[in-house]
């Protein structure tokens, strides 16, 4: 998660928390304000079907049920809001929240590069060298955003570049995955007869291993 992101989502959190607490019984349209902030947070930091989501709506909907008129529960529901933004906000500033993402983000890869190990041993090189080449690139432009390094209009090997610029791969590294992004450009255009087995199940040996380091 880019730092400056994180910032954004502190601050919204401590805005909301210090609503909360100025409208508690007070402001029925500023609570439903701050109630849909705080689950429109959740979503962005924990995702739309997450457990915490559901363990929030959960403990709002027992409350409701406790007595459903509009306003009643307001400041019980209110301060199961601010407890949950709380803990949020300390799970983001002290880097919790960032490597449950990186892990998540890993495993998507790892996906990625598991289908196209299955698809190589299938003698299906051009679909494998697809999926590897898919998990190339956007494992070197995730890790390229958290060095703070722009992405937008920039090819791979700029990106590439750019990494090692600021020591992210060491040379010998790097000839090795200047390689890999080859493959990938011809795999890109289609370029099949210039693809071979051998380099395809190299590339996916590199993956295995650089997706475990950095995003675990």
């Amino acid at each position: 998660m880019k730092t400056e992101i994180k910032e954004k989502h502190i601050n919204r959190i401590t805005e909301i928390i210090a609503k909360l607490n100025q409208v508690r019984g007070h402001n029925l349209v500023a609570f439903q304000e701050c109630f849909a902030a705080t689950v429109s947070i959740y979503e962005k930091i924990y995702g739309r079907n997450s457990l915490q989501i559901d363990q929030l709506l959960g403990a709002v909907k027992q409350l409701r049920d406790v007595n459903p008129h509009p306003g009643v529960m307001d400041d019980r529901i209110s301060m199961v809001l601010q407890g949950g933004l709380i803990n949020l906000k300390a799970e983001l500033e002290s880097g919790l929240i960032e490597k449950i993402f990186n892990q998540a983000m890993g495993s998507a890869i790892a996906d990625f590069v598991i289908f196209a190990e299955q698809a190589l041993s299938e003698g299906q090189k051009d679909v494998s060298a697809v999926l590897a080449s898919a998990a190339l690139e956007d494992s070197l432009k995730r890790k390229a955003e958290e060095a703070g390094i722009e992405v937008e209009n920039k090819t791979l090997s700029d990106i590439l570049n750019a990494l090692k610029a600021k020591s992210f791969f060491p040379s010998p590294q790097h000839n090795i995955v200047s390689s890999f992004v080859i493959l990938r450009n011809k795999a890109m255009h289609a370029q099949w007869d210039k693809i071979f087995e051998p380099d395809v199940a190299s590339m996916i040996a590199f993956l295995k291993t650089y997706v475990m380091e950095q995003f675990q």
